[in-house]
């Protein structure tokens, strides 16, 4: 406890009225860099605010609580030279690696440094003229809420479920469960590594807390006639990380579906969760592909069948393969023309697994072959990208399906061509979620 004779020069309104006041360019800085709309206005509020403070703190020096304003401006004047200081230095002013106006961004650091820096030394010079150690060890305490509630709020990043059932309508009181896991730097101190239940709301909405940086959230969704989900936020690295990843998995599915988000935003991720109804069964079968395996090199495979997942040397499979360069060139402009044989339609899937935006790809994040738009012949352009574009296929009759992922590679002139990838098939339905079995 403090004496109250310590801070008998000090009345209790003006103590606390500075210690406010104090706290302004913080909450105004806080406040606004908090919402997407007003984060651009954050800095100027956090300025404007501090003016105030040093106006005031200019007309009422003889007041001896005048300390609590002075040492959190002087504090964070000398932390905003030495900041832009540092990052001046650092960044680079030339050469190939430098910016367009990169020079002048680093000249702005340094006059920015500079201001802050003689702010700061002036500052010093013309203290509070009256003082004591109580009120000082006060001014330091709250000086030091400050840095801590600033370091807190910038790695603050809620997380933002909207969740949906298939034809849109949004998901109310679904629960989640979330498991929070650290590393290294900045992630080595957990924080609530477990929460919730957290419930949706009319829109089917529901927020999780959460940081930036290293910290990865595992967040558990389930509903009442829905089957269970898991959603995997993974970590940001560094600073100059610009996304981080994120997955869905199903308890089949170790991972259905990726996607990505900006990684200094508020995180938005719409889910559209799945009907019981639609849980996958035994009867899908996978294939991985491997055309090496199936053919000798020396002779280029012309097609795969369906029902073996093995490729041939002639047009006895499902599906005929053509693997070209549409400019004749070398390892430039290839592509894979993909024709159905035997009745077999193809569709192509141009967003590959990411998971999308809007509801309407529900069957695509579940891996649930579409019912139309199926054509004869497709052609993929840069077949050699990993993972493979998605292609799905139905049978003559449309009781058989399947999801091809295939990948191809070779100078597409006169090398062999060289093929990989996974098929599921199954032969009574759309759905082509693989559950991988036990053994």
């Amino acid at each position: 406890m403090i004496p109250e004779k310590q801070i008998q020069h000090a009345p209790s309104k003006g103590l606390l009225g500075a210690i406010a006041l104090s706290w302004l360019p913080v909450v105004l800085f806080l406040g606004l860099s908090a919402d997407k709309e007003t984060e651009p206005k954050a800095f100027g509020a956090a300025v404007a605010g501090a003016m105030i403070v040093i106006v005031i703190y200019v007309t009422s020096r003889k007041h001896a609580w005048s300390v609590i304003l002075w040492v959190p401006l002087m504090l964070f004047a000398a932390i905003g030279a030495l900041t832009f200081l540092g990052t001046g230095v650092s960044a680079r002013m030339s050469g190939p690696s430098a910016a367009p106006l990169e020079g002048a961004a680093v000249l702005l650091m340094l006059l920015l440094a500079a201001g802050l820096g003689l702010f700061a030394m002036t500052g010093g010079l013309f203290p509070p003229k009256t003082s004591n150690g109580a009120l000082l060890i006060i001014a330091g305490l709250n000086t030091a809420l400050m840095l801590i509630a600033g370091s807190i709020e910038v790695t603050v990043q809620v997380i933002t479920l909207h969740l949906s059932d298939p034809s849109g309508r949004p998901i109310i009181d679904a629960e989640v469960r979330y498991e929070r896991f650290g590393y290294g730097s900045g992630g080595s101190e957990l924080f609530d590594a477990s929460g919730g239940p957290f419930y949706s709301d009319k829109k089917g909405v529901v927020r999780i807390p959460s940081r930036r940086m290293r910290y990865k959230t595992l967040m558990m969704i389930s509903k009442e006639g829905f089957r269970e989900i898991t959603v995997a936020l993974d970590m940001q690295f560094s600073e100059n990380d610009k996304s981080r990843n994120y997955s869905l998995s199903t308890p089949e599915t170790p991972t259905i579906a990726t996607g990505a988000v900006p990684a200094s935003e508020p995180v938005l991720i719409s889910l559209c969760l799945s009907p019981l109804s639609d849980t996958p069964s035994q009867a899908v079968i996978h294939f991985g592909l491997y055309s090496k395996r199936d053919m000798v090199d020396a002779i280029k495979p012309r097609s795969l069948d369906l029902e073996t997942g093995k490729f041939a040397s002639d047009l006895s499979g499902d599906i005929e393969l053509e693997y070209f360069s549409a400019t004749t060139t070398r390892f430039r402009d290839q592509r894979l023309r993909i024709r159905g044989l035997n009745g077999v339609q193809l569709f192509l899937v141009f967003h590959n697994e990411c998971l999308p935006t809007m509801h309407t790809h529900y069957e695509q994040v579940y891996r649930i072959a579409p019912r139309s738009g199926y054509q004869q012949e497709i052609i993929i352009e840069n077949p050699g990208d990993s993972p493979g574009r998605v292609v799905y296929i139905r049978g003559a009759g449309g009781k058989l399906h399947g999801r091809l992922c295939l990948k191809a590679l070779g100078d597409g002139v006169d090398e062999i061509p060289r093929y990989s990838g996974t098929l599921e098939i199954n032969p009574s339905g759309r759905n082509l979620e693989w559950v991988k079995k036990n053994g």
